[in-house]
């Protein structure tokens, strides 16, 4: 299943407590002959985090070339910690490393509608202890069902939260749980069904909407992405 989401899951890939110091987004270096747009502060899994999206006319090789050249420079390697870490998630590839008690990630893939590469810089400051906003506690949710991510953001005077879940459940179970349970919150559905073993839901309450989406990962899980934007 492949699931297309605004705000990407930033990978905390380290989780070393160290010294803290000062650090910034403008701090990282933007590849070259890049675009690149601060999407703003938004919190990751409870931890305040810094975003820039950016596109490059560079093959997503190239620019992991240059982060990992830049970052093995041996002035920029501290306290004896490897100059990145390399994952995969699903067609993004990503590096990360520590600055101070800041982590710095590289999210990048192939460009969807042009030739070269996109991703996102971003800057988390895990010294700070994460704390779960009461929206991501209180959604509603299937018995066994285990929260994956959360990001908050703001747009002006709206405040917007993805929260993506997993379960054992089927995607017929979920879609049919979530009628009932928004329902029951005084949610209305606006418009949804199931094609091709993927379920869409819209709600609408007074000023607030619900986007849940919901299809099965290659484990055979159910994936639930749930969007939700209220007025600041």
């Amino acid at each position: 299943m492949k699931q297309r989401m605004s705000l990407p899951v930033v990978l905390l890939l380290f989780s070393v407590p160290v010294a803290v110091w000062a650090f910034d987004i403008s701090d990282v270096e933007i590849p070259p002959a890049s675009r690149a747009v601060y999407v703003g502060d938004v919190v990751q899994n409870g931890v305040p985090t810094q975003m820039l999206k950016f596109s490059s006319p560079r093959s997503v090789t190239e620019v992991l070339a240059f982060y990992k050249n830049s970052w093995s420079d041996p002035g920029k390697v501290r306290d004896n910690l490897p100059p990145y870490i390399e994952k995969e998630a699903g067609e993004w590839r990503v590096l990360s490393k520590l600055e101070g008690s800041y982590s710095v990630a590289i999210q990048i893939r192939q460009h969807e509608e042009a030739t070269g590469s996109e991703g996102f810089i971003s800057v988390l400051d895990i010294g700070k202890s994460p704390v779960i906003g009461e929206l991501a506690k209180q959604f509603p949710r299937q018995g066994g069902t285990e929260l994956i991510s959360s990001t908050e953001s703001k747009d002006g005077k709206k405040r917007a939260t993805t929260l993506i879940f997993v379960n054992g459940h089927t995607v017929e179970s979920n879609e049919e749980f979530y009628r009932a349970a928004m329902a029951a919150n005084d949610w209305k559905l606006v418009r949804g069904g199931v094609k091709r073993g993927v379920a869409v839901l819209l709600f609408n309450r007074r000023h607030e909407q619900c986007e849940i989406s919901i299809g099965q990962g290659d484990g055979g899980e159910s994936v639930i992405f749930a969007n939700v934007v209220l007025p600041d």
